[in-house]
């Protein structure tokens, strides 16, 4: 169980002891003490001396405890990816997710969920609903596909737009700096330059050496930045510069895959759940 999904629990008041023991078992790759005492736990519990044992627990990692709001908004994007799939239990996730948004009072959610409630409700209450379960199922997935694959940041990147590029640096042949007037963006992933129409060269070109790194250099030395975005659940990063389109997108877990700064001492990348850090 995720850590924020377990005091989403608590929050509510639907935590059990157990709960936190099988919290511990997950994290016993953090070589706490604290950890492994909790996780070594056995029946019967008790519950004040359990939730001592997790908060010692949380306090050994150094980790602080996120807002009651920041945990609804990990349940409701958890309950968000289940309804991704298939599942006979559509109808359930969706009025879940739709109460936790009226709980919390969360408008940007009513209004992305109120519709596919309305689905639900018809189903149950309205005889003359001419929709079944199935067809209203299908209806669920793919708003919440819609939905999921259109998120974007709500971090504009402001810093940077309207700064230049102003170079180029090849560090090897999978990682490569782009340099702007006080910022920079490094990248050791899966990358491609393209127009609204066409792909002009990637990462594989580079990789297979039919172009060079002096053909990127000349394609984005002193372009403008006209607009950063990254969309949340791919992960994915795109940079436009006048007419062209950088694509960043990480395409395995073994390295980072890409960061930004805007030379203030302030730099973002991607987690693999695709949170900006």
């Amino acid at each position: 169980m995720e850590y924020h999904e377990l005091l989403y629990k608590k929050y509510n008041g639907l935590d059990t002891p157990k709960d936190y023991v099988s919290w511990a078992e997950e994290m016993l790759y953090f070589d706490s003490d604290e950890m492994k005492k909790l996780a070594s736990m056995r029946p019967p519990f008790s519950a004040f001396e359990i939730e001592e044992m997790f908060e010692h627990a949380v306090r050994s990692l150094g980790w602080a405890y996120p807002t009651e709001l920041e945990c609804a908004m990990f349940h409701m994007k958890r309950l968000h990816q289940q309804l991704l799939f298939a599942s006979d239990d559509v109808v359930d996730l969706v009025r879940e997710l739709y109460h936790c948004a009226i709980q919390y009072k969360i408008e940007e959610k009513q209004l992305q969920w109120h519709e596919p409630s309305e689905w639900v409700d018809q189903l149950e209450y309205d005889e003359a609903f001419d929709l079944s379960k199935e067809m209203v199922g299908k209806k669920i997935i793919q708003h919440a596909r819609e939905l999921w694959h259109a998120e974007k940041s709500e971090y504009t990147f402001s810093a940077l737009v309207g700064q230049r590029v102003i170079g180029v640096d090849v560090k090897t042949t999978d990682q490569f700096t782009i340099q702007f007037e006080n910022g920079r963006l490094f990248i050791e992933c899966a990358w491609r330059i393209r127009t609204t129409e066409t792909i002009l060269l990637g990462d594989a070109e580079i990789r297979a050496n039919a172009v060079k790194w002096q053909d990127v250099q000349e394609l984005l030395v002193n372009r403008m930045i006209q607009d950063i975005q990254f969309w949340t659940n791919c992960p994915f990063l795109i940079v436009q510069f006048d007419e062209l389109f950088l694509d960043v997108f990480q395409s395995s877990s073994l390295v980072e895959g890409w960061s930004i700064t805007d030379d203030e001492d302030r730099y973002l990348f991607p987690n693999h759940d695709g949170q900006l850090t």
